[in-house]
């Protein structure tokens, strides 16, 4: 179980990096993107993108949440 975590950890700081590294949220804002209230569209980009790679689990995990 702990091992799960850490592997879900580690898939989430790097799906983050990406993000960082890629620009990402300047890319969704030049292609209009946007959201008025709420949650970023990044974060919610960035949920589905996690969900994709990390499985359903880690939408579960509740420090997951957190940095977002």
């Amino acid at each position: 179980m702990s091992q799960h975590i850490s592997d879900i950890d580690y898939c989430e700081n790097q799906i983050h990096q990406f993000y960082l590294n890629q620009n990402i949220g300047s890319l969704l804002k030049r292609s209009n993107i946007s959201k008025e209230k709420g949650i970023s569209s990044v974060a919610v980009f960035r949920v589905m993108f996690t969900l994709v790679f990390a499985g359903k689990a880690s939408a579960r995990h509740p420090m997951s949440w957190s940095r977002w």
